[in-house]
């Protein structure tokens, strides 16, 4: 039966009821193409909200008479699974103790963990709470992904590696999944929030160097790895003092190596945190790390200047120190951060130094022009890209 029908069955029978389960099925499904359901979302509905309408004294029938109304219209529906949700222990636990609100949401906590269908944090992106068209549709596909592996059981959930696991299966979306012209979801997701972030942006500068970096960071692009073997070693010696001396070499970068959190100095001897063990001997997982870190760890000032001077070297094959000087301080003028520009200058171009140890950067004909190596600008742009989708873009 088609979902007006079914509804209309419901409403016939018992009008208040019709009403919640036409406002429940309404809410999850539209936003989504072809107004699909998702678990995730009914149980958000069936186990956070319900409850709060419960609690709050909403004017709603018997919440009994709700979730029951809502089974049977998935019933209906031909989707069992969701109404064998609605019917489940879990369900009524819950809102059994809707009027104990600390209970209710400590077993609305536990119950979403088991269900294993929010997203897992290695997948590396943050969903933002107003998202665009394109960000919408690759967050359906993603849920909906995550879903129907947890609902075919394709990995073991008692697996240390199953959150692991479940996002590599679920990221595989955002490359298969591709739109009428042939541009992957990702790719759109990531353009629309270089859009928006350029729009936020009181920088007229800074404005036009995010526009036009927009379609380089967009794209979707493999490590150097010749290039990114020999700019890493430098780094894996860092890592190799620390494990066999104990010691941290005094090393441009150890100075990143630190901002990227791969080292613990809580003992009286310096050694490798869990991220700095997992980076360890591996090139390829030290590039991650590394563009995970690019823009961390420091202010709006100095983040900004970061920007502008990457977004420079990305644009152009060589840049004048003085040109990155200008650009900078017209970007900080118009940012109202002018008074933090020998500061900020200084973080950013001991940066540079630290990056041209690694062979980030190479020097143009005498120290008075910047240009990035092919490793460097893959590093920069993935900082970036990495940065719009797990960080807060700067205003």
């Amino acid at each position: 039966m088609d979902p007006e029908s079914a509804l209309d069955t419901i409403i016939r029978r018992d009008r208040k009821v019709g009403t919640h389960v036409t406002a429940t099925w309404v809410s999850i499904v539209q936003h989504n193409p072809e107004h699909e359901p998702l678990q995730l979302e009914l149980q958000l509905s069936l186990w956070g909200v319900l409850p709060r309408h419960v609690r709050d004294g909403v004017d709603m029938p018997d919440w009994r008479l709700v979730v029951d109304g809502l089974a049977e219209f998935f019933d209906l529906v031909g989707r069992p699974r969701y109404a064998a949700l609605c019917r489940a222990d879990t369900t009524r636990e819950i809102l059994e103790a809707a009027h104990d609100e600390e209970k209710c949401t400590e077993l609305y906590a536990r119950a979403m963990e088991r269900s294993h269908l929010m997203m897992p944090a290695e997948m590396q992106i943050e969903w933002w709470s107003d998202p665009g068209p394109a960000e919408r549709v690759t967050r359906f596909y993603v849920t909906k992904a995550i879903e129907e592996a947890v609902a075919d059981q394709l990995f073991d959930e008692d697996d240390p590696l199953f959150d692991m696991r479940l996002a590599k299966h679920a990221s595989g979306v955002f490359d298969t999944h591709g739109t009428p012209d042939g541009i992957p979801l990702l790719e759109h997701v990531i353009r629309e929030r270089m859009t928006a972030w350029a729009r936020a942006v009181p920088s007229p500068l800074l404005r036009e160097l995010l526009t036009r970096i927009s379609p380089d960071i967009a794209r979707s692009f493999a490590m150097p790895e010749e290039a990114a073997r020999t700019a890493l070693s430098t780094m894996l010696w860092v890592l190799d003092v620390c494990v066999q001396r104990g010691t941290l070499p005094d090393h441009p970068a150890t100075v990143l190596a630190r901002r990227c959190g791969f080292f613990d100095e809580t003992g009286e001897q310096p050694r490798l945190s869990p991220s700095g063990d997992a980076v360890h001997d591996d090139p390829r997982r030290l590039y991650t790390g590394l563009c995970m870190h690019l823009l961390d760890g420091v202010d709006p000032a100095v983040a900004h200047t970061m920007i502008v001077v990457f977004a420079a070297l990305l644009l152009e094959h060589e840049v004048y120190y003085d040109d990155l000087i200008h650009k900078v301080e017209v970007v900080l003028d118009e940012l109202g951060e002018r008074s933090e520009l020998d500061r900020a200058m200084e973080a950013v171009f001991h940066d540079l130094d630290v990056l041209q140890s690694l062979r980030l950067r190479e020097g143009v004909d005498g120290d008075d022009r910047y240009a990035l190596t092919e490793f460097g600008h893959a590093v920069a742009r993935a900082g970036i890209r990495r940065h719009v989708l797990c960080g807060e873009v700067l205003g």
